[in-house]
């Protein structure tokens, strides 16, 4: 076996070693479930043995390999040719870990398996999650969008990218012990860029970080309803009810309940109306516009932050139709609104969106050359141009 190959099984060796150590140390159920007769710190001894008797026998392998990768001038040619099938390798061990040992929170509902968790929780409405199947399918097509930018940059291994992986092992490791799936899916989504970070290198990396990144929106986000969406829902029923009624409407507000004087109507604002699957949703948006439309970080941040209050404005706009139509036409005419014109904050939202769009990509002092002009010529204008009094 070539020193080459030899430094190659020692570092996958090490990797196998360290993705399976979660398996064994997932909590007393995971131990049980391994092997009854052993208990759980026996189990973790000795996969931390094994571990670290592996890494002290391949020791010069591995310094040798991550020498090797540090340079770019010796970098062997080999490692490029097998870069794909290293990479295909390496998902297959990923894909393996999670899937046995991705999840220890209620094994008899959802399994060993995070894949299974996801799918679950994407399929419950408690988790308010019925979008997570569409975000890697919107990940791989922003790859797919942006790949000939990705291709031009210079495909260089780097082993430092071994250092990130191992810190989301240790964040998978850590939501195996606590039983937080959501940390796994987290650790998941590092440990991928880290793969691409250590086979194509950091500049590849960089491209390819916001697609990547891109997947937490996988992670239902429920847990945010009574940090950030109650607080939302309440501030679009006062701006909604204040609307109505500096309109002159009779209407009035019980918390996230509004309902006219007279009985004629009455709505609760859901948490489905203006809640965390709006603010998702709209966030998800302007992230993809901000990706797709923008160059520079800062414009990019702007539309992001700007999905709060736009979704905010976009459920005002909303509610407020729901009101004006309920006090034309009555109940059955605001329901008909909520139920079928759901799609009109998307459209404010993006006519707010291009609106931001444009604030920030305008080139202020050519407005500001035009205004001038326009001004001169105004004030040369023979209609507006001071007369002055004729000598007799």
């Amino acid at each position: 076996m070539t020193p080459f190959c030899r430094s190659a099984f020692a570092v996958a060796t090490l990797l196998f070693l360290g993705s399976v150590f979660p398996l064994f140390a997932a909590g007393e159920a995971a131990a049980a479930a391994a092997e009854p007769g052993l208990s759980n710190p026996k189990v973790t001894f000795v996969i931390l043995a094994a571990l670290a008797g592996a890494a002290w026998h391949f020791r010069a392998e591995v310094r040798a390999f991550l020498l090797e990768a540090r340079s770019l001038a010796v970098l062997s040619a080999r490692l490029r040719r097998a870069s794909f099938w290293m990479a295909v390798a390496l998902l297959a061990v990923v894909a393996f870990l999670f899937h046995h040992a991705g999840n220890s929170t209620w094994n008899t509902k959802f399994g060993a398996s995070l894949f299974n968790w996801l799918w679950i929780a994407w399929r419950d409405p408690i988790y308010d999650s019925s979008h997570g199947p569409l975000v890697p399918l919107i990940s791989l097509g922003l790859l797919w969008w942006n790949r000939k930018a990705i291709l031009k940059l210079p495909a260089v291994p780097d082993a430092r990218g071994l250092f990130s992986a191992a810190f989301a092992l240790l964040v998978h490791w850590m939501g195996m012990r606590g039983q937080i799936p959501r940390a796994s899916v987290l650790a998941l989504i590092l440990l991928l860029w880290s793969m691409v970070w250590c086979l194509q290198g950091l500049p590849r990396a960089r491209a390819m970080a916001f697609p990547i990144a891109f997947l937490v929106f996988m992670i239902p986000m429920n847990f945010l309803e009574t940090l950030v969406a109650f607080p939302m829902r309440l501030m679009v029923t006062k701006a909604s009810t204040g609307i109505g009624q500096a309109l002159g409407i009779a209407v009035m507000r019980d918390g996230t309940r509004i309902f006219d004087a007279t009985g004629a109507y009455q709505y609760d604002v859901a948490p489905a109306c203006s809640g965390i699957r709006s603010l998702t949703a709209i966030v998800m948006l302007s992230l993809i516009y901000g990706y797709v439309t923008q160059r520079r970080l800062w414009k990019k941040a702007v539309l992001c932050i700007s999905g709060l209050p736009l979704t905010i404005a976009g459920n005002i706009v909303r509610i407020t139709s729901i009101i004006l139509a309920a006090q034309c036409f009555g109940q059955e005419a605001g329901n008909v609104v909520h139920e079928w014109f759901g799609f009109l904050i998307f459209l404010v939202v993006v006519l707010l969106l291009v609106g931001v769009s444009r604030l920030i990509n305008a080139d202020y002092a050519a407005l500001a050359r035009r205004f001038s002009a326009a001004l001169a010529r105004v004030r040369t204008h023979p209609m507006t141009a001071r007369k002055t009094p004729s000598r007799p």
